[in-house]
This record gives structure tokens, sequence and C-alpha cells, in this order.
């Protein structure tokens, strides 16, 4: 298995997340179907093309203000996920 940088990993992420969002004359084509068959069934009303394209977005999140017990917690939690990663399980852990 090749080794991917982390670098090398988000110039990949972004690159397909670009390739998600391309449109090519397919997607045109299929959204102009798709408008001849919603036109027939809804004559009065005024549709797009653009309302037939596919989009594919990243949901956003919404911050929420984190608290000073939050921040601890999480301090706390990355603390311990480090020490487990790193040390040495031939070596007994220090006692205070």
């Amino acid at each position: 298995m090749a080794e991917t940088s982390s670098c090398e990993f988000v110039e990949w992420m972004v690159y397909l997340q670009e390739l998600d969002n391309r449109k090519e004359p397919i997607h045109y084509y299929l959204a102009q179907i798709a408008l001849e068959v919603r036109r027939t069934l809804t004559p009065k009303k005024r549709w797009k093309i653009q309302d037939f394209l596919l989009s594919f977005k990243k949901p956003t999140r919404k911050k929420e203000p984190v608290t000073a017990a939050e921040k601890e917690l999480y301090l706390q939690r990355s603390k311990m996920f480090w020490k487990a990663l790193v040390q040495n399980p031939k070596t007994p852990p220090k006692k205070k």
C-alpha cells in the first residue's frame, strides 16, 4: 500500500469535490428531459433547467458557543488520546 502525505490527501479531497460539482453535457441533457416531463405535469408553473441540475455541496455546520467546561473536556480527551498513541506499551505508566 502506497503512503500518502496529509497535504496530498487534502489535494485529492479538493479534486474529488470539484469533480462532483462539475457539470457535463449529459447532466444538462438529463436535466432537460426532467424539465420537459415536469412541464407536462404542471404547465402553469415556470421551471428552469437549473432547477433540475444536481449539485453536491458539503453541508455546513453552525458553530455553537463552547463553554469552558467543554473546552477542558476536549483538552483532556485529546491529551489522553495522544498519550495512549505515543506511549511505549512495554514501559509501565509513571506513578505520581
